[in-house]
């Protein structure tokens, strides 16, 4: 790749920030939930400095962590995979491990997987399934075979743009800008309607939600989008409050377990596996400290203060436009 080419890992990182405006506009309350982890980590970070004495980070460096992205799509033929591993292949990512979901008792379902992502900084991944049409019986199948025969998820100058990274090593800027625009626009976009209408009732009357999620779309539609969440319980309980499901002192309690047991196990491994912007060295020069109760509870104060303001009354939310339920 010569220099007048677009940077691969650049235009990955691109693509997934803006992928993450793309899922904000379709689903309303993934900004919030985004805002609520930047809160969250926030309040981690600020105790981990206090536990390992030397450790620091700025708000630009919390938003690039927290801004890594581990997302999931479904795809309907083994055609439209083979484009989707070409066209992830133009931003530095490639296939990692294999996952067979069709013989795992109650829960499997008609599809294998692989993770898209790049080895050089494997900050994004992207879990990639595809459907195993072959596992219906001979009518389903013929159905979903005709409804997938009449969709072009890729355009033809998303096909261009690919073989043209594919031959000359890269992209020029203005052509990564229009295969990211590609991403966006069209392969991963929602479409908001079933083309299939009568076949998708019938895959989710069939217990095939995910086989209906795949089949009866326009596009390869991103059926999330995470965000790197530095302690999980924590995040999760700050949403149930944000959501209005549990109440201040439920959150208060969950809040102070998960923070008990995340300090417990934040040792030098654990802050070199979740800031990989740190050096060994750096980690090895950091002096042990302690956090008490006190100042646990005082961080806690300050995120019922934060989550509680009006921005992050996620339960008032206007739901508007969002799907009854979800395809697994």
């Amino acid at each position: 790749m010569t220099s007048q080419h677009a940077d691969k890992v650049e235009m990955q990182n691109r693509l997934f920030s803006q992928l993450s405006a793309m899922f904000g506009r379709e689903v309303p309350l993934y900004d919030k939930s985004l805002l609520v982890n930047t809160v969250t980590n926030r309040a981690v970070c600020d105790l981990l400095a206090k536990l390992h004495i030397g450790f620091s980070i700025s708000d630009a460096q919390l938003d690039q962590t927290s801004g890594e992205r581990h997302g999931a799509i479904r795809i309907g033929t083994p055609e439209e995979y083979r484009w989707v591993a070409r066209f992830f292949a133009c931003f530095a990512m490639e296939p990692h491990n294999f996952y067979d979901m069709s013989g795992i008792g109650a829960k499997s379902q008609p599809i294998v997987a692989t993770a898209f992502r790049s080895v050089i900084r494997p900050e994004h991944r992207v879990f990639t399934s595809l459907l195993l049409v072959e596992s219906f019986d001979e009518r389903t199948r013929d159905r979903i075979k005709d409804a997938l025969a009449g969709r072009r998820v890729f355009s033809d100058r998303a096909k261009e743009l690919i073989e043209s990274s594919e031959l000359r090593g890269g992209l020029s800027h203005d052509d990564a800008d229009a295969l990211i625009r590609e991403g966006t626009d069209r392969i991963f976009k929602w479409t908001g309607t079933a083309r299939e209408h009568e076949l998708y009732l019938d895959l989710c009357n069939a217990g095939f939600k995910i086989a209906a999620d795949i089949a009866c779309f326009d596009s390869h539609h991103l059926n999330h989008l995470t965000p790197n969440t530095f302690c999980i319980d924590l995040y999760t309980a700050a949403m149930r409050f944000c959501m209005g499901v549990t109440d201040e002192a439920a959150f208060r309690e969950h809040a102070n377990a998960a923070i008990i047991s995340l300090l417990r196990d934040a040792d030098a491994h654990s802050m070199a596996l979740q800031f990989k912007h740190l050096t060994s060295d750096e980690i090895a020069s950091y002096k042990p400290g302690m956090v008490n109760a006190g100042e646990i509870a005082g961080a806690i104060n300050a995120l019922v203060g934060r989550l509680t303001r009006p921005d992050l009354q996620l339960g008032k939310l206007k739901h508007s436009g969002f799907k009854d339920s979800t395809e697994g």
